[in-house]
């Protein structure tokens, strides 16, 4: 697909969809999210973004690659394992929810690790094992009188090695939010309301319900933020989603 005019400078998630002969569609399995910059001299961000909840967004190209033509004198002093991991591990969580009065459960999805720890300011927060296919779940308990819990995320290899981690500020109010069992969803880079609400509730045009839902935390739908939390409207979930 060569596309008849330049992206402008923006955050863009391009779809592809198949037409059958008898009019019916199919969306792709993945998306594609460019964002690209006002300085030209920077190099676009170009990510493809899988349309189910337990894979990990592909990173193809990013302003910080290095430029092969050009010596790389840090990257030959870092150790070429450490390298190696730092392009293939990753670590992200995704989605929050109540599991009692005091306890809530944080699920996510990571890449090339075999085990999950959280931590917070009072130590350790809970951990677990990942699962075949990268989806993980901890939980844990928070102090709802502080009003930003610091969670720090590592994911660990079979070597017990430390391959990736993710920091994540965890405000009482956004938890508030879900305490009426909404479920909470943990916004991440490549993230757009269109597909978070076509995920969570089936249809992308639902953003809106989402805009109104956390109308103290969404200024403009246009931009959201990696690591803001937003609760789902519980009211379109239906039982089998909740499971």
């Amino acid at each position: 697909i060569v596309l008849e005019k330049s992206l402008a400078a923006g955050q863009h998630l391009i779809s592809v969809a198949m037409e059958r002969s008898d009019g019916t569609t199919e969306m792709a399995d993945r998306s594609l999210a460019v964002e690209i910059y006002q300085d030209t001299e920077t190099k676009p961000l170009v990510a493809l973004l899988p349309e189910t909840a337990t894979e990990v967004p592909v990173l193809i190209q990013s302003p910080d690659d290095v430029d092969k033509s050009k010596p790389a004198a840090t990257a030959e002093a870092a150790p070429a394992k450490l390298q190696a991991n730092s392009q293939i591990a990753a670590l992200a969580p995704s989605a929050i929810v109540w599991r009692d009065a005091s306890r809530i459960l944080i699920s996510g999805t990571s890449r090339g690790g075999v085990r999950v720890t959280v931590n917070d300011a009072k130590g350790q927060f809970g951990e677990a094992l990942v699962l075949a296919d990268g989806a993980w779940q901890v939980a844990g308990s928070l102090d709802m009188d502080i009003a930003v819990n610091q969670l720090r995320f590592a994911l660990f290899d079979d070597a017990n090695q430390i391959i990736a981690r993710y920091d994540l500020p965890v405000k009482a109010r956004d938890l508030a939010k879900g305490q009426d069992g909404s479920p909470l969803v943990v916004v991440n880079k490549g993230d757009m309301l269109w597909r978070i609400a076509y995920h969570q509730l089936g249809e992308g045009v639902k953003y809106v319900d989402i805009v109104r839902r956390n109308q103290q935390d969404i200024a403009d739908p246009d931009l959201i933020f990696p690591k803001q939390i937003f609760a789902v409207p519980q009211s379109s979930f239906t039982a089998s989603d909740k499971n």
